[in-house]
Formats: C-alpha cells, structure tokens, sequence
C-alpha cells in the first residue's frame, strides 16, 4: 500500500496521521485513547477511501459481537452517505460497486470459542474496543492473518494495566503505537466537548479513564499510580552544577525467557536523578555476564555498583571481586534496612524507596518498558502487616512480564542515600574500614 494524498473524506487528527504517513513502516496500528479522540473514526475513514483504491477483503472486529449495531457498521454506512461513495450497503456487508471491495463485520469470539475461519485472505483488518481482546483470541488470531502486506488496525480504551492488546503490542517494532484523546481532536462536536468538561469538574466522575484513557485500576496494590509514572517524564533537573555522580546496578538473568539488565542512575542534581540508560541482553554464561558488566562500568564509571546477588548473581559479585571490583550484592529476601519493621524483606524495602522518590517527583524517566514494568508492580502485606512485593514467579504465572528492568532501577535507588559516601571511599579519603564497604557481608548472609 502506498502512501497517499489527503482528500476531505481522510480528515482526522494531526496525531492520528501516522495511519496515512507511516501506512508502508508498520503492520500492526494500535490507537489508544479516551472518548472522544477520533480513533474509530478516522479508521473507518482509512479503510473506506483505501477500499476506493483497489479490490481489497476488509474484516471489521470485535471480541464479541452478537448484533450488528455492537459494530463500527453504522458509523461507516453514515461515512458513506455523508460524502456520497459508491458503496452499496446491506444489512451485513458493504460492497464497494466499481473494486469490490467488501467490508463485514464479525465477533472473533463465538459460543465461547474462538472463531477465525476464512481470516487467512484478510487485506485489513479494525478491530474496535481492543481491549476486550483475550490473550487467547490474539494467540490464533496473529497467526491467522498470513497475507504479508496484510494492515491491522486497533482502537482501544486500556481498561486495565494488564489488557491483552496492549502489553503484546505497546513495544513490538512492527507496531505503530498512538495515544490520543479528545484535546487532540480538533473536529470534537461542542456537544461531546462539553461533556467531557463537565466529566472533568465533577470529581466523583471517571473522567480519567473515559475522557483521557487512563486504565481503571481494578485493584488497590499497584504500587505507582499512572499519573505519578506519567510526571516522570518531565521531572525538571534545574541547573546541575557539575558532573553527576551514578549509580549502576544489574538484574542478572535467573530464567530462561529473563534477560539480564544493568541501569544507569546519575544524580544529576543535590535530590533529584535520572535514568539515563538501560542495558539489556541475553541469558549468558557467568564470565559473559561478568565481562559485559565490566566493559560498562568502565564506560559509565559509576560510585557504586550493585548487583542482584540472587541466583547466578551470587558468582557474578564473587568473580568481580576477585578482579578488585567493588560491588554491592543486594539480596532481595535479605532482612531489610530498618528498624521499624514496616517492610519484610529487602526487596520491599528498595520498591517503598523508589516509591518515595517519584511521589516526590524527584526522577526523571523516559524509557517506555520501565515506565511499562513499573506500572505492573503490586505488593501485598503479611499477618504482621509488614509488606511485600508480588513476586517475578507469580507475575509470570499471570502472563505479566518480568519487571527485569523495574528491579534493576529499585536496586540502583536503594544505595542512592549512600553516594557521598561512596565518593570519599573511591577518592580513598578515607582509610579505616567504612560502614559502606562492610554491608556487602552483611547483605551476603
């Protein structure tokens, strides 16, 4: 499919262009957004002026769809008459009268089985109210479109931080990602703007989940709550005076789909820090892990380095020891830092610090998969009241992604206190054994 000149019939927000520009970059377009934002509606714009163009087989879907009026069928039968296309419309279907091109509409989901007979010969694919998709349906249905140049359009409203759709799409390379919403839509009726303003002023509303697409959140545990992992993005570093001091620390691989992670923490001014860079690679062996470690610290040249001293992470510390690398091995079921026993374990311990400093709004991140892991996080407390967080394993078992990335920035914060510190050590101004060289045994018991 080529790209094309913009007649009135492909009017749409200037966010929703990518549709039309990035037509040939991408196979998969995931819109995302609250009401009001024109995602269904510049799509069903798309699909009539390209089946204008050439004889093409489009599949307008949903999870479920018992009736034709749960689909996009009316909007596109108005479409028609409002600019007057040569399209017959009948009760199921359109059929372009010069291409023949046709349009139908179906729910992939069918008796509570999933039904994708005849999709194969699909040109494009909409797929409306996305996040209804189960992680079932997308595992044939992906599968299913096989014709190379084949489009799949998706319009969504995330309902929860976990939707199918979303966490399978959101970062795959051959997916164009948008998040819209009714303030990008210059063609909102007043009707519906006014409607989301009044939504906006009555503070008992929903407003943030139906007017700015914000998933609901289906339980209390999250430990980050979307607004506070959005304000990230643009924590102002002011003046930052001189050279920042950093903080490395390393999640090491323990199962076979997890991949080792090493985050760059640079405190780039007196309280406030920023992720600067994240490092990803493959389960590898011990001495690969060590090297690549190495090689980055020599990059990077960071005041403390720690690393996660579970499972092969235990010989990692040992083997950089032995090549006169300190390190901090941090022992996630280790007792934690504090007296006051509100935390159980030393993994709760960091996430309850790193919570501490994005409320504050004191760090800056902008890398997509961290905000991403960082969203899934959850904790739970135990019978003293003490709280912990949801494991990697039991994450996993619930199709969530390992928060690799998350753990290995929790583990950089934890020794952030510990920085000026660290400095007087690495600048050997000071010669007696320090508190912070002894830790490392005590965090190894």
């Amino acid at each position: 499919m080529s790209k094309i000149n913009v007649p009135e019939l492909l009017l749409m927000p200037d966010k929703l262009k990518p549709l039309l520009t990035e037509i040939d970059s991408y196979r998969y377009f995931l819109c995302d957004g609250g009401r009001g934002g024109g995602k269904s509606h510049s799509i069903s714009r798309l699909i009539l002026y390209l089946g204008e163009r050439k004889k093409l087989r489009i599949v307008c879907a949903r999870e479920i769809q018992n009736t034709i009026s749960q689909s996009v069928y009316q909007l596109l039968v108005d479409l028609v008459t409002k600019y007057d296309l040569a399209w017959d419309t009948f009760r199921d279907r359109l059929v372009h009268k010069v291409t023949g091109t046709t349009i139908t509409f179906r729910g992939l989901r069918e008796a509570n089985k999933v039904n994708l007979k005849g999709l194969e010969s699909c040109d494009i694919m909409f797929i409306d109210e996305a996040q209804s998709l189960s992680a079932g349906t997308l595992e044939i249905l992906i599968p299913t479109i096989r014709r190379e140049h084949a489009k799949i359009f998706m319009a969504m409203n995330r309902y929860l931080r976990s939707d199918s759709v979303f966490t399978q799409f959101r970062y795959r390379e051959d997916c164009k990602y948008i998040k819209v919403n009714y303030y990008d839509n210059p063609f909102i009726s007043q009707a519906l703007l006014h409607e989301a303003q009044l939504s906006k002023a009555d503070e008992t509303s929903d407003y943030l989940h139906i007017w700015e697409g914000e998933p609901k959140e289906e339980a209390d545990d999250y430990l980050f709550t979307g607004n506070e992992l959005e304000a990230c993005r643009t924590v102002d570093m002011m003046d930052r005076g001189q050279s920042p001091d950093i903080v490395m620390a390393f999640d090491i691989a323990r199962f076979g789909e997890d991949r080792c992670v090493g985050t760059v923490l640079e405190r780039m001014t007196a309280t406030r820090f920023a992720v600067t860079h994240i490092e990803r690679w493959g389960k590898v062996d011990l001495m690969q892990t060590c090297g690549r470690i190495i090689d980055l610290r020599a990059m990077y040249k960071p005041v403390i380095t720690v690393i996660d001293g579970d499972g092969m992470g235990a010989g990692v510390c040992d083997r950089l020891r032995e090549n006169k690398i300190e390190c901090i091995e941090f022992r996630g079921g280790h007792k934690p830092r504090t007296e006051d026993d509100k935390y159980l374990n030393m993994r709760a311990w960091g996430y309850g610090n790193l919570k501490n400093l994005i409320s504050r709004g004191l760090l800056r991140i902008t890398h997509d998969s961290l905000l991403e892991e960082l969203a899934t996080i959850r904790f739970k407390f135990d019978s003293t009241g003490r709280r912990s967080m949801i494991r990697k394993e039991e994450m996993k078992r619930n199709n969530i992604k390992s928060p690799d990335e998350a753990d290995s920035l929790m583990m950089a914060v934890s020794e952030v206190a510990n920085i000026g510190q660290a400095i007087t050590v690495t600048r050997g101004q000071v010669h007696n054994q320090p508190a912070y060289s002894r830790r490392q045994s005590v965090l190894r018991r």
